[in-house]
């Protein structure tokens, strides 16, 4: 789609929606003539201001939208530099889709230097330009390779320890691992997060939980506060310093997504937490804010619609272990096994209109006993003892005795599908794929019994969001910036075009999480 959206348009179209379904009704423009916001008309009229009768008002210098890595690391930041510090979570527990992650990208750190790693900042400025077809915002994100490493050791002042790296599908060694005993997922939750937000907590930042900010308070185009709802009723925030969104992304608002990347949320699996409705960059465009690829989305590998988990057995024998998979047309449609760059895999998976992996017995089992190895892991994944009777219970297998019962299943092209599985036997026969140039080892004849699963795109987190500055400052429709606004993680954008980096830079969106939150915390109090 079309980045130069204006503010108009999307407060007129889905992502007005989604504003109002994250609550975000409307931003207070107080000093000015009328309230803007989701009551304006697509015509340029303006609804009635919101009335707010807040049981509370509070006075502090920054408040923080969000408790994820970015949040925090903004807190943080902003509360070492003197700041009194209000975090504002919308659920009822800390870190958002942070929980989940593995490590954290960064090039120059400590740790590398010991470990002997060096990574030249132009070059990885070459590639990820390259990477991002030139669609990055270059000026930021030199900045962030110059301050992710930098950010690195910063976390380890504050209680965070880091002992490994690694490294995906052709990137550098850019992705530090906060646990002993390498990847894990929950890693950057489970041993990163907690210890800052100690640090955060003895300097005296308030965390808020189960208060979801709603709207931003403008005074003479300065943001000088917010309200937000908790269980007691609705509160305002004065803020002598500004608002720092740190809110996630818009993962679970299935408007802004269509509205924004033009697919549908439910042909997805989404490995996120509950919450990231687009209210961060709802606001940021209600008060003027400007938007960089919105559409960017950090997809991830080809999973069966219950998947939860990439790591389950049953995720890891249908999605990853480079079987035999057709499109609508009962065609294979790519190399199964041709890349580790997961972002490579979601775009493949969006050129189909549905997917259709088959297992066969033989290979069932050879996972089962053995495991397999997975690019994307870099290594063998499993085995998995349990892997048959999982298959057994799982709501998305479905075993067949014939193609013409799986194309009947799945409503794919049985004349198709059986022309692609006799000319794949061939290949498995010969040894050589002529399609795809698939590797001789994984070219396993397709036979009776079946074992089937739709696959879907699954995704991460949205990637795109508002266009900020170096310093993570909001940048305005038309040039300049917002006064007092700031955003930071999935909520901003600018390093990115219109893909996650994770075959140049792993880990590279949490750097930009923790990076972009110590400069804002940094850059809101001066």
């Amino acid at each position: 789609m079309k980045t130069s959206m204006n503010r108009r348009s999307f407060l007129a179209g889905a992502g007005m929606a989604g504003l109002a379904l994250a609550g975000a009704s409307a931003i207070t423009l107080a000093g000015c003539s009328n309230a803007m916001g989701a009551g304006d008309a697509a015509d340029g009229s303006s609804a009635a201001p919101v009335e707010h009768n807040p049981v509370e008002t509070l006075d502090c210098d920054v408040v923080v939208v969000g408790s994820g890595t970015a949040g925090i690391c903004a807190a943080l930041s902003a509360a070492e530099n003197g700041a009194k510090v209000i975090v504002l979570e919308k659920n009822g527990a800390l870190y958002g889709s942070s929980v989940f992650a593995e490590g954290v990208g960064a090039i120059g750190s400590r740790l590398q230097k010991e470990l002997g790693v060096e990574i030249d900042p132009q070059e990885m400025m070459d590639k990820s330009v390259l990477y991002h077809h030139w669609a990055c915002n270059q000026v930021v994100l030199r900045k962030f390779l110059d301050e992710c490493g930098p950010t690195i050791d910063w976390l380890e002042t504050h209680g965070a320890t880091f002992y490994d790296l690694f490294k995906i599908a052709g990137s550098a060694p850019t992705w530090l691992l906060p646990n002993e005993g390498g990847r894990l997922t929950g890693g950057v939750g489970k041993y990163m997060l907690p210890p800052l937000e100690d640090s955060a907590r003895a300097m005296g930042v308030e965390f808020r939980i189960s208060s979801p900010a709603t709207e931003l308070l403008i005074e003479d185009g300065a943001v000088k506060g917010i309200y937000a709802e908790t269980e007691n009723g609705e509160i305002l925030i004065n803020t002598a310093k500004g608002v720092i969104l740190a809110t996630g992304g818009y993962g679970n608002n299935a408007e802004m997504f269509k509205e924004f990347s033009h697919n549908d949320l439910d042909g997805y699996v989404f490995w996120g937490s509950e919450g990231h409705d687009g209210n961060g960059i709802s606001m940021g465009v209600a008060a003027g804010g400007a938007l960089h690829h919105p559409e960017a989305v950090m997809n991830s590998l080809l999973a069966p619609p219950s998947s939860f988990s990439y790591e389950t057995p049953v995720a890891v024998a249908f999605g990853q272990s480079c079987n035999f998979q057709v499109n609508e047309s009962g065609a294979r449609f790519w190399n199964e096994n041709s890349t580790g760059d997961f972002t490579f895999l979601g775009n493949t998976a969006l050129a189909q209109e549905k997917i259709v992996s088959i297992v066969t017995e033989t290979e069932l089992l050879d996972v089962q006993e053995n495991g397999l190895f997975v690019l994307v892991a870099g290594g063998v994944m499993g085995p998995f003892p349990t892997l048959v009777d999982d298959v057994a219970a799982d709501p998305d297998i479905t075993k067949f005795d014939t193609l013409d019962e799986i194309a009947e299943f799945y409503g794919i092209d049985a004349d198709g599908l059986k022309a692609s599985v006799e000319r794949y036997n061939g290949f498995a026969d010969a040894g050589i794929d002529e399609e795809f140039g698939k590797d001789p080892s994984l070219l396993h004849r397709v036979e009776p019994p079946f074992y089937t699963s739709l696959l879907l795109p699954s995704f991460y987190t949205t990637v795109g969001g508002l266009k900020v500055t170096p310093d993570m400052q909001v940048v305005a429709e038309g040039g300049g910036v917002i006064p007092g606004l700031f955003a930071v993680g999935c909520d901003a954008a600018g390093i990115y075009g219109f893909d996650y980096d994770v075959g140049t830079m792993t880990g590279s969106q949490q750097g930009w999480c923790a990076t972009g939150g110590r400069l804002a915390g940094a850059k809101i109090i001066e």
